[in-house]
């Protein structure tokens, strides 16, 4: 996964000074019913669109759309036509389009077993606490550096990662990838 941030000196001692304020989001109301950016679904209703990047599979819980349980549940993988992770390839890289035949087959499958209805769960930050920071990027090699092992898989704000690189930096060799001047 790529992720990517800019970090100036400027803006890590902006940060540090309490110059620059931390963005939020507006306020997350736990009692109010929220829409599906991907397809206007209402919490609790299904997906309105079928392939709404924001819906679950309910066999695997990964993203419906990018999961490989279509091409398992339609017996489509086999000796000639390998998984991914079977066959070393990226999962990107897979791009076994389904027949119009094919997609009806899984829609009746998924249909039977169950969808999973749209429920906003909000992005919370670490560190923090802050709701749904908004997403940054960084280069893998980098977040691996910096972020602790166990924590990799959490959600950061942006002004925390700022600041644990900061901290990090000052305290040992700071790694190549990132600016520490202007």
């Amino acid at each position: 996964m790529q992720r990517f941030i800019g970090v100036s000196a400027r803006e890590r001692k902006a940060l540090m000074d309490g110059s620059i304020r931390r963005t939020r989001n507006p306020p997350w109301n736990p009692c109010e019913r929220h829409t599906c950016e991907g397809c206007g679904a209402q919490e609790g209703e299904l997906h309105r669109v079928f392939g709404c990047e924001d819906e679950r599979c309910p066999f695997c819980d990964g993203q419906l759309l990018f999961c490989l349980c279509c091409y398992k549940k339609l017996g489509l993988l086999d000796r000639v036509n390998p998984p991914p992770e079977e066959d070393g390839l990226a999962l990107d890289s897979f791009t076994e389009v389904l027949t119009a035949e094919e997609q009806c087959a899984w829609e009746a499958i998924l249909q039977q077993h169950g969808r999973i209805p749209y429920i906003a769960y909000p992005g919370v930050c670490a560190r923090c606490g802050s709701l749904m920071p908004d997403p940054f990027m960084v280069p893998d090699e980098e977040w691996n550096y910096y972020i602790q092992r166990d924590q990799q898989g959490v959600v950061l704000c942006r002004a925390c990662y700022v600041l644990i690189v900061h901290w990090i930096d000052s305290a040992t060799k700071p790694f190549y990838g990132v600016s520490t001047s202007d």
